[in-house]
């Protein structure tokens, strides 16, 4: 069962990168060059932010224990290399036994080490995935799941070799070959060279972590309720 860790704030004005494939055809069919453009969802009103608008993470955000930072992951805004991404799922891996973190090596040494850096790491001889580590007094580290694509869309579907828009970042691997992410960003530091801006979620709900076989009763999988962007429904 899902659970639900965040309450949508229904009766409010929201500013939002362009967060759903209709808001994104608008903007960029023309309607961007339109100041105040504003969309009514709901008794919401969805504004678009201007790039220019968006505020860095802190690298103190990352201080707090992983299972904190990891719900506040979602809505957060990935940019690298010239493409941008909103998280939509995320999965929380401390020192438990399904964790790299459950005991020391010279690979998940940067989840002991650090907190506010990117930790990537390449599995199967195939795909990379993207981390943040986390928590300043122990171990952990967050993975990023998936994305909802904003910037250098058609440029994704040409590495991802998908035309579906909500196929190109709905898995770790699938997102760092959108992205052209690889073993270079690991060990750097969150804001170097892959930046992490603001942006606003809505309903976070909880539920086990995929792939795994050990601690499955941890509810450590953090995602956007309703989000056609995520690697899993539900």
């Amino acid at each position: 069962m899902l659970g639900f860790i965040r309450a949508a704030e229904r009766t409010r004005t929201v500013d939002l990168l362009i967060t759903n494939q209709l808001l994104y055809q608008l903007s960029y069919s023309g309607l961007r060059k339109i100041k105040n453009l504003s969309i009514l969802i709901g008794s919401a009103i969805v504004k678009p932010v201007r790039r220019h608008s968006l505020r860095h993470v802190s690298h103190n955000f990352f201080a707090s224990s992983t299972v904190d930072v990891a719900p506040r992951l979602i809505g957060k805004v990935i940019e690298f290399a010239g493409f941008r991404g909103r998280i939509v799922e995320v999965e929380a891996y401390t020192d438990d036994p399904a964790s790299h973190g459950h005991r020391r090596t010279e690979r998940s040494a940067i989840m002991y080490e650090t907190h506010g850096f990117v930790y990537v790491y390449f599995i199967y001889g195939m795909y990379h995935c993207l981390n943040f580590t986390t928590d300043k007094s122990t171990v952990g580290a967050v993975l990023i799941r998936a994305v909802e694509p904003i910037d250098g869309i058609e440029v994704m579907k040409k590495r991802r070799g998908v035309d579906d828009v909500h196929r190109l970042c709905n898995g770790p691997g699938k997102l760092c070959e959108a992205f052209g992410i690889d073993l270079s960003l690991n060990w750097t530091k969150v804001g170097e060279r892959l930046k992490l801006y603001h942006g606003p979620a809505g309903l976070v709900a909880t539920g086990p972590r995929i792939g795994i076989v050990k601690a499955r009763d941890l509810h450590w999988r953090f995602f956007e309720a309703g989000s056609p962007f995520v690697s899993r429904k539900g």
